[in-house]
Order: structure tokens, then C-alpha cells, then sequence
């Protein structure tokens, strides 16, 4: 059986999210350029609050952190070389974006 075809949806589905990711970051970018920080400010707190509270309520045990942490600490480097090429398909330089 061959699955290239689901892998080639995965990958397709990859590079979309990553272009969806990156035009939700620029438009960020944007927004916080041209707004002042009275405007933008809370709504970033809120987020950061968010995610601290989400952190907090996991309520995972020491062991289980450090098992977390070790296993950063043990994982291979990912090979990047893919991810450059994508890279480059995917971003535009600030001034082709404006």
C-alpha cells in the first residue's frame, strides 16, 4: 500500500497553515505598527494572561515537568533543510508585503 498520497496531503496541508500563520503574524505586525499600545496592549495581556492561566490549570506534577523538560534536552535537532526551502516559498521580504 502506498500512502504517498496522504503525505502529500500532509504536506500540502502544512504549507497552507504555515502561510495561514504568517499572514495572521504580519497583520499583527501591522495592527501594533499603526495602533497606539492603549489599543493593542490589552488585548495582548489577555492573551499572555490566557496562556499563563491554561500553564497553571494543566496542573502537572514535578515529575512529570522534568520528564517534559528532559526530553527537549534528548531530542535530536530537527533537519532544517527542508524547512528552508519552505522558507523561502512561503515569506516575502517587508517590502513586497506592503
Amino acid at each position: 500500500m502506498n500512502d504517498s498520497g496522504q503525505s502529500d496531503r500532509l504536506d500540502e496541508k502544512q504549507r497552507r497553515n504555515r502561510r495561514d500563520r504568517l499572514e495572521r503574524v504580519r497583520r499583527w505586525a501591522e495592527y501594533v505598527r499603526d495602533e497606539p499600545p492603549e489599543d493593542w496592549g490589552p488585548q495582548q495581556n489577555a492573551v499572555v494572561d490566557a496562556q499563563l492561566e491554561s500553564a497553571r490549570e494543566a496542573d502537572l506534577s514535578a515529575d512529570h515537568l522534568e520528564r517534559i523538560r528532559g526530553f527537549g534536552e534528548e531530542a535530536p535537532e530537527p533537519d532544517t533543510t527542508r524547512d528552508a526551502s519552505r522558507e523561502s516559498d512561503d515569506t516575502t521580504s517587508p517590502a513586497e508585503g506592503t
